[in-house]
């Protein structure tokens, strides 16, 4: 079949389809081999790339950035490094078919969703597009590709009986039948029942290969096992187990490499050595490069795991690694070194490795990392320059090594800084997130579904829906032909209605202004490049928008559309209007300013939270245009707020760069980009960049005046904070609100609860039912507060229970009667999962989560002023964990969070985790581990680094802590 795929024109893609381990990456190998003896039988170039050295599991996600790089490259095509990977694809498809060409692409899998709605969809937009481009407009040589799961994608040119001239031929290869496996397992050595010699077609045979449903690694595997282990005898496989192995192919494979690993261990010193070298491939999801081997092997051992390895000479390895490859375990490279074996195996090793030596797979990893991070060179050229880079992180990670990855490789030589001279990978090379690729696929999905409805308004919608995706993701030619295909629908759907209108036609209109938008920033010197080069063409395109949507408004009227659709035309005619001033240099006239008045007006009146962020932004910029400058911050603010609550991501990134542009706001700048960067919203990025451009002439932020807001006393304690324990002080029953004595001996003075002052800063007689996240308490929008409080409740505590002395009665909820005596003091309570179990899920994890809080404290504006920390027990902990996250990440919002921390208050905080029970379950979560740690004893290795790192940062910034403890 493949013979005539490539001999035959009319099939450019052919899919080998089958489940892991059945022998399709073989098939190929093969047919390759054959291709290669006859002169490669007319093939012009052949090129090949195979996905499965990153791995089978759906938690391990392949990346095509690597593979368009070296094609790209190997084919000599000349485009940017950062085009868009959807270029790149195109780019590559018609380098393809200019010549005779055979592209092989094996295990395509890790590139494809898994199991749901989007089964079988391509996730990389540049393969896709290639693909698809292959598929739809042929050309003279042929793709073979293998996967588990069809490629969707290529669906509509599936050769099928409605299809019979179909570009792509599909072959399901499944598993063997009864009488190939029995033929496997005999040439790989099951020539044995009992003392009797048997045939290929022994009966004993076939019912061995039913019993583990034809599978071809599993069958491979086991002939040649029984064959060295058991005199070829196949009655003897029950030996294996297979019988108790998970009924899938994977667990059938498994039981033979594990039957595989407890003969190794058993059999001696050479066999020691095999089962040392063997176990050495579960520290890689891809082919193990010599020098990466060699590093695992170095003395001294890694204990339980490298013993039988230490000075083994270059003769005794070769041996070793082929009579590996005799039992079809791995697959050694003689020429470079490198040793491989196929994913199913790499897999299982891994997972025994992690579960039976933990601390060996911990100290592979770390050999890996270092190795990684040392003969790398420190900020690399290209993808394939930072792929060692990018294996370090994943290295580090395994062993422990979360935050050092995080800083020391991933922030300061992948991204070389998160500032705006930072973001190498987003910048220079076009490597981009997905948040909104996923969304551009769902509407996908759902446009092949509504088009096969046959319902108009289903269709249109979809289209719609998929052509606004697109243009957020920044697709904007995709999007310009997906809208122009949805209002032709419209048209022949309702004749009397001919343009999009309502919802639909102000996201088109949104798409239609994009010109005019960023014009209008370059003319008000926001931008550093000047907007696109025709400045007429957008004033007119500004015009007939307004003409557009002048018709859809007198329709509105007519049909008495709903408030939404006004509101919305409204703001559309305000856009339009503003930005032709802009454009032109003056100042909004009365049209953009009547306009954006009833835009509000009527979002307000249909109380659609959603949408009035849009309105507060035209008019923000508005307002500043016309030197209302606090009036525009006030519809920032007001903006932010509905944003944050709302969880609107991409608003937020649209306050955050306007902000930035009108105020010369560096920090918010950063955080435009920040936002952009992780939701895929490469439609701001023309923008971003123009404004990141033009921020090298914005004036320096001015200092902080002598007369600012009052900060609390920073004279540091006349001792360093005590290395292993708290401070033993006054006796403290931090549930209950009554005095505390301090370190030094001072108390402090009494609260009144708001019931003796007849007033109740909280307004709450009960418990809240959210008690997670930043919840504020008192005083927390009083514009002109001097100081901002944080409390911080440990492990079993809740962000209200903590601080009431009657969990029963919020009038002893004490930070409330604090609000009273302190109006001008911002309170909030943080609350997160702290019970015991919850922090078990890696969900719960505080440093998974540090940035989550922090963002919490940047929305609610903590770190523009003095700022102060009060924790319980191991909410002390938190906090500074926290503060380390603030410091180290390198978003200059967060270290400014850490800049104004004046104060922490440690109360019962176990520094050094001593003498603490249930310790090992929480710095599990907080630490990131990905292990139970089933023993902890005090003064625990990252407590006292966290601790020391601490006790650096309170020193450096003059911090004013105060340590109590709890006495029985």
């Amino acid at each position: 079949v493949l013979d005539d795929a490539w001999s035959e024109p009319g099939t450019a893609v052919v899919e080998l389809i089958a489940p892991g381990g059945t022998g399709k990456t073989a098939l190929a190998k093969r047919w390759l081999d054959g291709l290669r003896a006859k002169g490669w039988n007319g093939a012009a170039r052949v090129y090949g790339w195979s996905f499965y050295s990153q791995g089978t599991g759906e938690g391990r996600q392949a990346s095509e950035d690597h593979f368009l790089a070296a094609a790209i490259d190997w084919f000599s095509i000349e485009i940017e490094a950062s085009a868009n990977p959807a270029d790149k694809g195109r780019a590559l498809a018609d380098a393809l078919a200019a010549s005779r060409t055979l592209l092989v692409l094996d295990g395509l899998e890790p590139l494809q969703y898994p199991p749901g709605p989007m089964a079988g969809e391509l996730r990389a937009p540049g393969l896709k597009t290639l693909l698809t481009q292959l598929a739809a407009a042929g050309h003279p040589g042929l793709c073979l590709l293998t996967s588990r799961e069809w490629l969707q994608d290529l669906g509509e040119w599936v050769r099928k009986g409605t299809n019979p001239n179909g570009a792509v031929l599909r072959l399901d290869l499944g598993n063997l039948s009864d009488a190939d496996g029995a033929a496997l397992l005999h040439a790989g050595g099951a020539n044995q029942a009992g003392a009797a010699a048997i045939g290929p077609e022994d009966e004993e045979l076939k019912q061995a290969s039913r019993e583990v449903r034809g599978h071809a690694l599993t069958l491979s595997l086991l002939g040649r096992y029984l064959a060295r282990t058991k005199g070829g005898d196949i009655r003897q496989r029950d030996r294996v187990g297979l019988t108790r192995a998970d009924r899938d192919a994977r667990g059938h494979a498994a039981k033979v490499v594990a039957a595989y690993e407890t003969w190794f261990a058993r059999e001696g010193e050479q066999r020691s050595r095999e089962l040392a070298a063997l176990r050495l491939l579960g520290f890689f999801d891809r082919p193990a490069g010599r020098a990466l081997l060699d590093a695992l092997r170095e003395a001294p051992p890694i204990v339980g795991l490298t013993e039988a390895l230490q000075g083994v000479d270059e003769d005794t390895w070769r041996a070793t690694l082929a009579n590996l490859a005799d039992c079809g375990l791995v697959q050694p490279d003689s020429q470079s070194g490198a040793l491989d074996a196929h994913p199913l195996v790499r897999e299982h090793l891994a997972e025994t490795l992690q579960r039976d030596l933990p601390q060996a797979w911990r100290e592979g990893h770390r050999r890996l990392y270092e190795w990684l991070k040392t003969n790398t060179p420190h900020q690399p050229e290209g993808l394939a320059g930072l792929q060692p880079l990018y294996q370090a992180v994943a290295h580090g990670c395994l062993a422990g090594l979360w935050e050092e990855s995080c800083v020391e490789v991933y922030r300061d030589r992948i991204l070389r800084g998160m500032g705006s001279d930072g973001f190498y990978t987003i910048k220079q090379l076009g490597a981009f997130g997905a948040d909104l690729a996923a969304a551009v696929a769902q509407a996908r999905h759902a446009v092949s579904y509504a088009d096969r409805s046959g319902d108009a308004f289903q269709r249109m919608s979809k289209h719609i829906a998929l052509a606004d995706a697109l243009h957020q993701q920044g697709e904007r030619g995709e999007a310009l032909a997906a809208f122009a295909e949805a209002e032709g629908m419209q048209a022949e759907d309702q004749p009397e209605y001919p343009l999009l209108y309502s919802l639909q036609g102000f996201r088109y209109c949104d798409l239609l202004l994009a010109g005019a938008e960023r014009d209008a920033w370059a003319a008000m010197g926001s931008s550093g490049k000047g907007g696109t080069e025709d400045q007429t063409a957008q004033v007119a395109a500004c015009e007939e928008v307004a003409g557009r949507v002048e018709q859809t408004l007198e329709w509105a009227e007519a049909n008495q559309a709903g408030l939404l659709d006004f509101a919305l035309n409204h703001l559309t005619l305000a856009r339009a209007a503003l930005y032709q001033d802009q454009i032109r240099r003056r100042p909004p006239g009365p049209e953009a300013r009547a306009q954006s008045q009833r835009a509000l007006d009527r979002l307000r009146a249909a109380g659609r939270q959603d949408y009035l962020p849009l309105g507060l932004l035209t008019r923000a910029w508005l307002r500043h245009a016309l030197g209302e400058f606090e009036a525009a911050r006030a519809d920032l603010d007001e903006a932010e707020r509905i944003a944050s609550r709302g969880a609107m991501a991409l608003h937020l990134a649209d306050i955050a760069l306007t902000r930035a542009r009108l105020f010369h706001d560096r920090q918010a700048l950063a955080q435009a980009r920040a936002l952009i960067e992780k939701h895929g919203y490469h439609r701001r990025l023309p923008e971003l960049e123009d404004a990141e451009a033009a921020a090298a002439n914005w004036p320096a932020a001015p200092a902080t005046p002598a007369n600012a807001a009052p900060t609390i006393p920073v004279k540091p304690p006349s001792a360093p904070i005590a290395a292993e324990r708290p401070t033993v002080a006054a006796q403290v029953e931090p549930a209950t609100p009554t005095p505390v004595g301090s370190r030094d001996g001072a108390t402090a003075a009494p609260l009144h609860s708001p019931a003796s002052l007849g007033v109740s800063a909280m307004h709450l007689d009960h418990l809240p039912e959210k008690r997670e996240g930043l919840l504020p308490v008192a005083g927390s929008h009083h514009p002109d507060r001097d100081l901002d409080l944080i409390l911080v409740h440990g492990l079993g505590g809740d962000a209200f229970t903590t601080w009431m002395a009657d969990p029963e009665c919020m009038e002893t909820f004490w930070p409330a009667w604090l609000g009273v005596d302190r109006p001008r003091l911002g309170i909030w309570t943080l609350g997160y999962a702290a019970n015991a179990s919850g922090w078990k899920a890696e969900s719960m994890a505080l440093a998974d989560r540090g940035t989550q809080v922090l963002d919490q404290m940047e929305t609610e504006g903590l770190g523009e002023r003095p700022l102060v920390f009060v924790t319980h027990s191991l909410g002390g902990i938190v906090a500074k964990q926290v503060l380390r996250h603030a410091v180290s990440f390198g978003v200059p919002r967060w270290r400014r969070i850490a800049e104004q921390t004046r104060g922490i208050a440690f109360i019962a905080t176990p520094h050094s985790g001593a003498n603490l029970a249930s310790f090992a379950e929480f710095a599990s979560a907080v630490f990131r581990t990905n292990e139970q740690v089933k023993e902890l004893a005090s003064h625990d290795a990252r407590l006292r680094e966290l601790h020391t790192w601490f006790r650096g940062f309170y020193a450096e910034q003059c911090l004013n802590c105060r340590t109590w403890c709890e006495r029985r």
